[in-house]
């Protein structure tokens, strides 16, 4: 009877185990490749079954995979409160957004604060002037070299650029 009930409990452990894939395992090391042979005995581990040590192994990895997704999840919450990542880590992508308040041009390191939270700023001393607007839609987009430009939706005209913010 107690051996129909060893093997119950060992087929349920590695039952237990098994749908951990194998991807799981990357960067896992079991409690036997992490002791020394003498740090094994001495806690006591040697006088498990393999059954006992397999379901230890997964319990261990379950719960380094569910540390592992909640610091994530926690870096990824520090990352969307601060607002637009790093800025030399910016995408070399072109996105709109719009300018926030009123707009009627550039005149020479005209700082562009846009609805994302990026502050741009005009490299040049070039000038343009527009009709005052509101909340214009622009197009930033990378030029050669890593720098920027910016254009006004509608108009014709761009400025070169740089992410100040």
């Amino acid at each position: 009877m107690k051996r129909i009930a060893t093997f119950a409990l060992a087929a349920s452990l590695l039952a237990a185990a098994a749908p951990l894939s194998a991807q799981d395992d990357i960067g896992f090391s079991s409690l036997e490749e992490r002791m020394t042979a003498a740090e094994f005995r001495a806690a006591g581990l040697d006088k498990l079954s393999d059954a006992e040590l397999a379901a230890l192994n997964a319990w261990i990895r379950a719960r380094s995979l569910a540390e592992e997704e909640a610091l994530a999840l926690i870096e990824r919450q520090r990352e969307e409160a601060a607002g637009p990542g790093p800025i030399d880590r910016m995408p070399q992508e072109p996105f709109e957004a719009r300018i926030v308040g009123e707009f009627s041009g550039w005149s020479g390191k005209t700082e562009f604060v846009l609805d994302n939270g990026m502050v741009w700023q005009q490299t040049g001393n070039d000038r343009y002037t527009t009709p005052p607007m509101e909340n214009p839609r622009v197009l930033i987009r990378p030029a050669l070299l890593g720098n920027w430009t910016l254009q006004v939706e509608g108009f014709n005209k761009r400025t070169n650029v740089e992410r100040i913010r």
